[in-house]
């Protein structure tokens, strides 16, 4: 499963290579129609996927490149991609994070909360970069919306409450919304308002 294969616990069965991300039936044998196969960069990895309701996989990690069905065309997909639900690339989703990906959270709304050592986003083909610190949410179709907390760390667990409302525990100890100059402390756990200001009261 680390790109050497998937290897059957009893030995009946030859190995079959599924690169960091697999799909498995009910009884816990492989789907052999799903295969992503994520790859490329420096010690390639997945740290965190979000099902959407249409059956469309967001998968997040380190990593460069993705080659669906294991044979066609390698594709650039920097540590973001989404796949359809038969591991097929969706081709107009590309967030183009320029670091690690370390958590993803799908809101109600179809937005997804991404959490990372990212610094920046150029999605979809753009030319200019926009800066995000460690965590961003991006629309639907994988573009950023204005949510920017400016995390000086990276998150690692993401939840999102009733209210619109965003906890976070990670690794940082302030934030500095909205590219701001003032910033506000917060070691290892926080929670923000839906428009990444800090919640000041938690």
């Amino acid at each position: 499963f680390n790109g050497k294969g998937h290897y059957p616990s009893d030995g009946a069965a030859p190995a079959v290579t599924r690169k960091r991300v697999a799909r498995l039936n009910p009884n816990g044998s492989l789907d052999t129609t799903f295969n992503p196969s994520i790859d490329g960069g420096t010690l390639p990895q997945v740290n965190a996927l979000a099902l959407q309701p249409n059956g469309k996989i967001v998968v997040g990690g380190r990593f460069a490149t993705v080659q669906p069905g294991g044979t066609g065309a390698v594709v650039a997909r920097n540590h973001l991609a989404r796949f359809n639900a038969d591991g097929t690339l969706d081709t107009a989703y590309n967030p183009n994070a320029n670091a690690l990906v370390s958590a993803l959270l799908l809101q109600p709304d179809g937005k997804i909360v991404v959490g990372g050592n990212f610094a920046r986003f150029a999605p979809n083909g753009a030319t200019t970069a926009t800066a995000r610190s460690y965590i961003a949410r991006l629309n639907t179709d994988g573009t950023l919306d204005s949510f920017d907390p400016g995390a000086n760390g990276t998150p690692s667990v993401i939840t999102v409450l009733s209210d619109g409302k965003v906890l976070l525990g990670g690794s940082f100890t302030y934030f500095t919304p909205n590219a701001g100059t003032v910033s506000t402390p917060r070691a290892y756990s926080a929670r923000l308002n839906a428009d990444g200001t800090v919640d000041t009261a938690w």
